[in-house]
Protein backbone atom coordinates (compact mmCIF):
# COMPACT_ATOMS: atom_id res chain seq x y z
CA UNK A 1 0.00 0.00 0.00
CA UNK A 2 2.38 2.31 0.93
CA UNK A 3 4.67 1.45 -2.23
CA UNK A 4 1.18 2.10 -4.35
CA UNK A 5 1.08 5.90 -2.58
CA UNK A 6 4.57 6.73 -3.16
CA UNK A 7 4.07 6.34 -6.94
CA UNK A 8 0.53 8.15 -6.90
CA UNK A 9 2.68 10.76 -4.98
CA UNK A 10 5.02 10.64 -7.63
CA UNK A 11 2.77 10.97 -10.66
CA UNK A 12 1.00 13.71 -9.04
CA UNK A 13 4.20 15.82 -8.42
CA UNK A 14 5.54 15.23 -11.91
CA UNK A 15 1.67 16.32 -13.48
CA UNK A 16 2.54 19.53 -11.57
CA UNK A 17 5.51 19.72 -12.66
CA UNK A 18 4.73 19.86 -16.20
CA UNK A 19 1.98 22.27 -15.51
CA UNK A 20 3.66 24.83 -13.77
CA UNK A 21 4.34 28.21 -15.20
CA UNK A 22 7.27 28.48 -16.76
CA UNK A 23 9.74 31.69 -16.58
CA UNK A 24 9.82 33.81 -19.80
CA UNK A 25 12.74 32.10 -22.82
CA UNK A 26 15.59 33.47 -22.29
CA UNK A 27 16.39 36.80 -24.00
CA UNK A 28 18.35 36.52 -27.69
CA UNK A 29 21.58 37.73 -27.07
CA UNK A 30 23.67 38.95 -30.65
CA UNK A 31 27.70 38.53 -30.33
CA UNK A 32 28.06 40.74 -33.02
CA UNK A 33 25.63 43.09 -35.51
CA UNK A 34 24.33 42.39 -38.56
CA UNK A 35 26.86 44.31 -40.21
CA UNK A 36 30.06 46.70 -39.53
CA UNK A 37 30.17 49.77 -40.34
CA UNK A 38 26.68 50.92 -39.68
CA UNK A 39 24.50 52.86 -40.85
CA UNK A 40 21.63 54.80 -40.16
CA UNK A 41 19.78 51.92 -40.15
CA UNK A 42 21.28 50.03 -37.28
CA UNK A 43 19.44 50.54 -34.09
CA UNK A 44 22.33 49.11 -30.99
CA UNK A 45 20.42 48.56 -27.33
CA UNK A 46 22.53 48.01 -24.32
CA UNK A 47 21.49 47.79 -20.88
CA UNK A 48 21.00 44.86 -18.45
CA UNK A 49 18.82 41.56 -18.62
CA UNK A 50 15.70 43.70 -18.71
CA UNK A 51 17.57 45.68 -21.41
CA UNK A 52 17.75 42.26 -23.68
CA UNK A 53 14.32 41.06 -22.87
CA UNK A 54 12.55 44.32 -24.01
CA UNK A 55 14.99 44.93 -27.14
CA UNK A 56 14.33 41.59 -27.69
CA UNK A 57 10.54 42.36 -28.01
CA UNK A 58 11.14 45.59 -30.45
CA UNK A 59 9.17 45.01 -34.16
CA UNK A 60 10.70 47.65 -36.38
CA UNK A 61 11.09 45.97 -39.76
CA UNK A 62 12.70 49.30 -41.18
CA UNK A 63 15.38 49.05 -39.14
CA UNK A 64 18.69 46.63 -38.45
CA UNK A 65 18.62 45.98 -34.57
CA UNK A 66 21.40 44.97 -32.54
CA UNK A 67 20.63 43.59 -28.96
CA UNK A 68 24.13 44.68 -27.19
CA UNK A 69 22.61 43.74 -23.82
CA UNK A 70 23.74 41.77 -21.67
CA UNK A 71 22.86 40.25 -18.45
CA UNK A 72 24.06 41.65 -15.00
CA UNK A 73 24.98 44.11 -16.82
CA UNK A 74 25.88 47.59 -14.77
CA UNK A 75 27.24 51.01 -14.70
CA UNK A 76 29.80 50.48 -11.97
CA UNK A 77 30.22 47.24 -11.11
CA UNK A 78 32.30 44.66 -13.88
CA UNK A 79 31.68 41.38 -11.80
CA UNK A 80 30.88 39.47 -14.86
CA UNK A 81 30.37 41.23 -17.82
CA UNK A 82 31.57 44.15 -18.99
CA UNK A 83 30.25 47.98 -18.27
CA UNK A 84 27.13 49.04 -19.97
CA UNK A 85 29.31 52.21 -20.80
CA UNK A 86 32.26 49.96 -21.93
CA UNK A 87 29.74 47.54 -24.49
CA UNK A 88 28.44 50.86 -25.88
CA UNK A 89 31.81 52.21 -26.79
CA UNK A 90 32.73 48.46 -27.95
CA UNK A 91 30.50 48.47 -30.85
CA UNK A 92 30.31 52.62 -31.88
CA UNK A 93 34.34 52.42 -32.07
CA UNK A 94 34.26 49.27 -34.47
CA UNK A 95 31.46 49.74 -36.17
CA UNK A 96 30.98 54.09 -36.27
CA UNK A 97 27.47 56.11 -35.42
CA UNK A 98 24.67 53.71 -35.91
CA UNK A 99 21.31 55.24 -36.77
CA UNK A 100 20.29 55.49 -32.78
CA UNK A 101 22.11 53.95 -29.68
CA UNK A 102 19.56 53.12 -26.93
CA UNK A 103 20.33 52.53 -23.43
CA UNK A 104 18.95 51.42 -20.60
CA UNK A 105 20.25 50.21 -16.73
CA UNK A 106 21.03 50.92 -13.71
CA UNK A 107 18.73 48.79 -11.95
CA UNK A 108 21.57 46.63 -10.23
CA UNK A 109 23.73 49.51 -9.14
CA UNK A 110 20.98 51.10 -6.93
CA UNK A 111 20.13 47.59 -5.60
CA UNK A 112 24.51 47.51 -4.43
CA UNK A 113 23.82 50.91 -2.74
CA UNK A 114 25.47 52.83 -5.64
CA UNK A 115 25.07 56.23 -4.62
CA UNK A 116 22.73 58.44 -7.03
CA UNK A 117 25.69 60.76 -7.61
CA UNK A 118 27.73 57.83 -8.91
CA UNK A 119 25.34 56.96 -11.04
CA UNK A 120 24.55 59.89 -12.30
CA UNK A 121 28.37 60.46 -13.41
CA UNK A 122 28.33 57.36 -15.11
CA UNK A 123 25.60 58.21 -16.74
CA UNK A 124 26.82 61.55 -17.78
CA UNK A 125 30.61 60.36 -18.77
CA UNK A 126 29.12 57.93 -21.42
CA UNK A 127 26.51 60.98 -22.50
CA UNK A 128 30.12 63.62 -23.16
CA UNK A 129 31.60 60.67 -25.38
CA UNK A 130 28.42 59.78 -27.41
CA UNK A 131 28.14 63.86 -27.89
CA UNK A 132 31.59 64.41 -28.76
CA UNK A 133 30.38 61.69 -31.61
CA UNK A 134 27.58 63.36 -32.78
CA UNK A 135 26.07 59.42 -31.64
CA UNK A 136 21.81 60.05 -31.69
CA UNK A 137 21.31 58.64 -28.37
CA UNK A 138 17.52 57.46 -26.32
CA UNK A 139 18.03 56.52 -22.50
CA UNK A 140 15.14 54.34 -20.93
CA UNK A 141 14.44 54.94 -17.22
CA UNK A 142 14.85 52.15 -14.67
CA UNK A 143 11.04 49.87 -14.83
CA UNK A 144 9.31 49.34 -12.40
CA UNK A 145 8.45 46.48 -10.23
CA UNK A 146 6.46 44.53 -8.27
CA UNK A 147 4.72 45.92 -4.83
CA UNK A 148 6.00 42.46 -3.31
CA UNK A 149 9.76 42.99 -4.85
CA UNK A 150 12.20 42.71 -2.20
CA UNK A 151 13.64 45.37 -4.39
CA UNK A 152 11.05 48.09 -3.05
CA UNK A 153 13.71 49.25 -0.83
CA UNK A 154 15.26 50.84 -3.83
CA UNK A 155 12.36 52.43 -4.74
CA UNK A 156 12.99 55.95 -4.01
CA UNK A 157 16.21 56.19 -5.76
CA UNK A 158 14.64 54.59 -8.58
CA UNK A 159 12.08 57.33 -9.01
CA UNK A 160 14.56 59.47 -8.18
CA UNK A 161 17.38 58.55 -10.93
CA UNK A 162 14.40 58.56 -13.39
CA UNK A 163 13.03 62.25 -12.76
CA UNK A 164 16.54 63.34 -12.90
CA UNK A 165 17.22 61.15 -16.47
CA UNK A 166 13.62 62.37 -18.21
CA UNK A 167 13.88 66.25 -16.49
CA UNK A 168 17.24 67.30 -15.90
CA UNK A 169 18.13 68.31 -19.81
CA UNK A 170 21.62 67.17 -18.58
CA UNK A 171 21.84 64.08 -20.54
CA UNK A 172 22.69 64.21 -24.26
CA UNK A 173 20.36 62.97 -26.77
CA UNK A 174 15.99 61.73 -26.07
CA UNK A 175 14.56 60.06 -22.75
CA UNK A 176 12.18 57.71 -22.34
CA UNK A 177 10.11 56.35 -19.15
CA UNK A 178 7.74 53.50 -19.59
CA UNK A 179 6.42 53.55 -16.22
CA UNK A 180 3.11 54.49 -17.31
CA UNK A 181 2.65 52.21 -19.74
CA UNK A 182 4.05 49.29 -17.09
CA UNK A 183 2.51 50.21 -13.50
CA UNK A 184 -0.29 49.52 -11.92
CA UNK A 185 -2.68 52.28 -11.30
CA UNK A 186 -3.87 51.79 -8.31
CA UNK A 187 -0.46 51.49 -6.64
CA UNK A 188 1.22 54.03 -8.86
CA UNK A 189 5.10 53.21 -9.56
CA UNK A 190 5.00 49.71 -8.99
CA UNK A 191 4.74 46.98 -11.58
CA UNK A 192 1.30 46.10 -13.32
CA UNK A 193 0.34 42.76 -11.82
CA UNK A 194 -0.79 41.47 -15.06
CA UNK A 195 3.16 42.11 -15.63
CA UNK A 196 4.41 40.13 -13.02
CA UNK A 197 6.86 36.69 -13.90
CA UNK A 198 4.94 34.24 -11.63
CA UNK A 199 8.62 31.75 -11.61
CA UNK A 200 7.17 28.32 -9.27
CA UNK A 201 3.57 26.74 -9.20
CA UNK A 202 3.37 28.08 -5.25
CA UNK A 203 3.08 31.45 -6.55
CA UNK A 204 6.28 33.35 -5.97
CA UNK A 205 7.16 35.94 -8.59
CA UNK A 206 10.41 37.06 -9.82
CA UNK A 207 11.08 40.16 -8.20
CA UNK A 208 12.88 42.10 -11.17
CA UNK A 209 12.13 40.91 -14.56
CA UNK A 210 8.72 41.60 -16.09
CA UNK A 211 7.12 38.49 -18.02
CA UNK A 212 6.73 38.24 -21.69
CA UNK A 213 3.75 40.91 -22.04
CA UNK A 214 5.78 43.13 -19.89
CA UNK A 215 8.24 43.06 -22.13
CA UNK A 216 6.37 43.75 -24.73
CA UNK A 217 4.60 46.50 -23.15
CA UNK A 218 8.32 48.30 -22.95
CA UNK A 219 8.97 47.53 -26.14
CA UNK A 220 5.79 49.05 -27.89
CA UNK A 221 6.65 52.54 -25.34
CA UNK A 222 10.04 52.31 -26.78
CA UNK A 223 9.48 51.92 -30.41
CA UNK A 224 7.80 55.42 -30.99
CA UNK A 225 10.65 57.31 -29.46
CA UNK A 226 12.97 55.13 -32.16
CA UNK A 227 11.33 56.56 -35.10
CA UNK A 228 10.94 59.40 -33.82
CA UNK A 229 15.24 59.81 -33.43
CA UNK A 230 15.97 57.96 -35.91
CA UNK A 231 13.25 59.17 -39.06
CA UNK A 232 12.95 56.56 -42.09
CA UNK A 233 15.81 55.22 -43.35
CA UNK A 234 17.22 55.47 -46.93
CA UNK A 235 17.03 52.58 -48.62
Amino acid sequence: MKARHCVLAALVMALCAACAPKPPAPPTYHLAPEYCPYDARMVQFNGDSVGAGYAHQVRLPEYSLFNASQGAGTWTISDAVPLISTRVKQWIDECGVPGAVVIEGGFIDLTRAVSLETLRGEVLALSDWLEERGVPTIWVAVHPIPRVSNYMAIQENRIAYNEWLTTSGEPWGTTVDCTAAMEQPEVPGTLHRSFWSQIDIWGNFDGIHPNQAGYEAMARCVEPVIREVVGTPTP
